[in-house]
Order: C-alpha cells, then structure tokens, then sequence
C-alpha cells in the first residue's frame, strides 16, 4: 500500500513541476517577451518585414531546439535510465535564466534553442515515466495533470508579463521602448525568466533527491544497473496488473508495420494538424497581437484573462475526457474552432471598432474552450489508442516531429503573414480546422471503451469511412 500510494504522489508531483515549467517557459512568458525583446534588440518597428522575421525567428528557437531533443531523448532515456534523462531536462530547463543575460539577439537566440531542447527532453520521458511507473487505475488522472500544469504555468506566465510590463503595456512599440533603458529592458527580463529557474532547479532537485529509477528500465538492464533490486518483480507487480496475453494482429514492426495501417497513420497526422494549424501556437505565443487585431484596446489584459479561461478550460475538459464519446468531444469542438477564427475579419469589417473589439474576445474565448475540450485534450489519447502497439514508438515519433513542424511554421510564419494580411491572416487557421472536421467526421472510428487489440483489428481491416 505505502509503495502504490508513494507512486501516486511522486508521479502526480512530476506531472505537474514538468508541466508548470513546461507552461511557463515555453509558453507563458512570450507576451511580454515579444514586447521586452523588440525593445532589447531594436525590433520595434512592427511595419518592417525584417523585424518580423528576427522576432519570429526568437520564437521559433524553442521549437528548433525542441525536434532533435525529441528525436535523441528515447536513446538517451533507454541508455541512461528516465531518472538520468529527467535530471538533463530540468538543468537545460533552470538554463532558461540566460535570456536574462542574453544582450545580443545571438545570445538569445542560443539561450532559446537551450530551452527547447529541455521541452523536447521533458515532453518525451513524462509520459514514459509515467506509463511504467504510475499504478495503472491511476494513469489517466495523473497523465492530465500535465496538461492542466501546462495551462496554469501559462496563465502564471501571462500574469507574471502584464505586472512586470508595467501600466504602459499596452502602448505601441516604439513608445513603449523609449521609455526604458537597455538596462531596465535585461532587469525586466530576468524578472520575467527566473521562475523558469526555479522550476527547472526543482525538476531536477525532485530527480535527484526523490524520483526512483523506473523499474521497467532497471528491468531492461539487468543485474548491472545501478540501482538494481532483486524484488523488481514484485514491486512492478504492485503497479501494474497482470493481464492475459491475447494474440495480436499479423503486423510488422518498425516502419513496415506502419505501411500496413495507413489509416492509423494519417488520422494521427490529421491530429496533428488540428493540434497546431488551427492557429493555438499563435495564439498562445501572440496573444496580445491577437488582440490588437482583433480590435481590443487593453491587450495584454485581455490576453491574462484568455490564458485563465484557458485553464478552467483544461479542467473541463478532463471532466469530459472519459465521459463522453472521442467523436463527440472532437467534432464539435474543431467546428467551433474553425468558425471562431474564421468570423474574426467579417467582425472587423462590419462592425464598429468597440464592437468588433468585444466580439473578437468572445471568439478567441470560444477557440480556446474548443481546443481544449477538443484536440488539446485528446490528440494524444487518440493517437496512442489507434496506432497499433508494435508500431506506437515509432508511429508517435513520426506524428510528433510532424506536430513540432506544424508549431515552428505557425510560431515563424504568424509575425509574417500578421504584417501582410492582418485580420485575414485568421482564414490560415480557420480553414485546415473545416478541413480536419470533415476528415475526423468520415473517417474517424470511435475509440473509447474498446480494447487496443479490438482498435487495432479494425485498423488493419482497410476501412477508411466510419460514418456508422
């Protein structure tokens, strides 16, 4: 009892440091850091093409450091133990600190790729770690702990940039930069980077000092691994349940085995798509540009309150997640994603600018409620039900780095293309979201309540509609 009860608690606990650094480094933080960094490296000039670019480049760093430490961390977690992985991850993670140093756009630049690459790491092993370690009637709670940590260390990131910008927050570039020196924009910065610090010491304090190696791995290595308890059997036994082995499907490993179930492959990659084209990446990341956009005076307001309803979003949604029907959940909520984002530019045409300011926050309030209750929450419950087990690892690192690809164009091209279009550059995002509920409509099966094998079965059948 006392070792199933521990687990509980230190894999709860994980989940959520990992998500609050996640949520607040990556995330959270960019608001005021757009508006901090344009001042720092003179990028203010928001009409200029090339201050664009740089400043989408700032942004992307984390998804370009992100996709190679994805890619390495399974080798390395598999080579080193998830305890040894998990320790890398919050030392990268504390290293956020350095875009408070960071005096050159270089610097930061570096600084960013550094905390991409602990999301990467810390993103990948979680879920491992928690799959192999956390009792199997407790998973799925503690496994949404993530994401709701994840929400909250954005809300705690907005909060953090509206007080430390100060009451001129929401005035534009170039007036908000003459009013500070080079030396209060680093100050403001640091201010803005040290709970990323904090968060990451205890990561990898809770790694060192509490976190047990996963006894699947030290399973794996044998008598030779440090930390190697002769009693493994009994205790993965007391976390895990012992089924009976079911004869699986004709299929083939590795990428072979993912040729045979082209359906389960391209519904994940459907999933991926309306996890980060829909536009969430932009929005998380230029919320405050949304919404001077979309006409609201008080933007940076505007975005903290996006972020809090963001978070009692998540909460609904795990309500939801076991309750109600994969179809039922998705389909509506990608629907009204879509005609959200799609509505924002008519809104502006035809109505009066204080309207359409307060109609524009109604409907970036109904994407989020959509995302989160929709793809935000599922993308990773779907994807892992439908690809077949022998193909899982290498089905999710291909979904994934197509995932992580999605979110580097949209947090790059978004500064771009907001330049360029303006309000219309919300049909890019409204669009694919109509796209992937037509797709998920025809061609999604229901998941829930029925065993992977059963899944699995009716992948390999080659039916692709599955209106009934």
């Amino acid at each position: 009892f006392f070792f199933v009860t521990s687990m509980i608690l230190i894999c709860s606990v994980l989940n959520v440091i990992a998500g609050l650094t996640f949520g607040y480094s990556a995330n959270g933080i960019n608001s005021a850091a757009d508006v901090l960094w344009r001042c720092w490296y003179s990028l203010e000039d928001s009409k200029s093409p090339e201050d664009a670019y740089l400043v989408g480049m700032l942004f992307s760093a984390v998804s370009i450091g992100f996709i190679p430490a994805t890619i390495i961390s399974g080798p390395t977690a598999d080579y080193f133990g998830r305890r040894r992985a998990l320790m890398i991850a919050g030392f990268l993670a504390a290293c956020a600190v350095l875009s408070g140093f960071s005096w050159s756009y270089t610097m930061q630049m570096f600084a960013r790729l550094i905390t991409g690459a602990a999301m990467g790491i810390m993103t990948s092993i979680c879920p491992v770690y928690i799959s192999e370690m956390a009792p199997e009637d407790h998973r799925g709670s503690i496994g949404s702990l993530f994401q709701v940590a994840s929400t909250f260390g954005i809300l705690l990131g907005n909060i953090a940039g509206y007080f430390i910008l100060g009451p001129a927050r929401d005035a534009a570039y170039p007036v908000y930069c003459k009013a500070f020196t080079a030396d209060d924009i680093a100050s403001m910065t640091l201010a803005l980077v040290a709970p990323g610090l904090l968060l990451g010491l205890c990561l990898m304090a809770f790694a060192v000092l509490i976190l047990p190696e996963s006894t699947v791995w030290l399973k794996s290595q044998g008598t030779k691994a440090s930390g190697w308890d002769p009693d493994l059997e009994e205790r993965q036994g007391l976390i895990t349940k012992p089924t009976p082995e079911t004869p699986g499907p004709a299929l083939l490993g590795g990428w072979k085995g993912l040729l045979q179930a082209p359906q389960a492959v391209v519904l994940g990659l459907v999933m991926a798509v309306a996890f980060m084209l829909t536009g969430i990446n932009a929005v998380m990341s230029y919320a405050p540009d949304f919404m001077e956009l979309g006409g609201v005076k008080h933007k940076m307001l505007g975005s903290m309150m996006l972020m809090l309803w963001n978070f009692i979003a998540t909460l609904v949604a795990m309500a939801l997640a076991d309750r109600v029907d994969r179809r039922s959940l998705l389909l509506p909520s990608i629907f009204c994603m879509a005609l959200a984002v799609l509505i924002i530019h008519p809104a502006r045409i035809f109505l009066s600018p204080e309207s359409s300011g307060v109609v524009s926050l109604l409907l970036l309030f109904v994407f989020i409620g959509g995302f989160e209750t929709g793809p935000g929450t599922l993308f990773w419950i779907v994807c892992s039900e439908v690809l077949p087990a022998k193909v899982t690892a290498i089905g999710f690192s291909l979904i994934n780095a197509a995932q992580c690809s999605f979110s580097l164009a949209t947090t790059f091209l978004f500064p771009i293309l907001d330049e360029v279009l303006g309000t219309k550059v919300f049909y890019l995002f409204g669009v694919p979201g109509i796209l992937v509920f037509f797709y998920l409509w025809l061609c999604m099966p229901e998941t829930r309540g029925k065993s992977k094998d059963a899944i699995t079965q009716d992948m390999l059948q080659g039916r692709w509609v599955h209106l009934w």
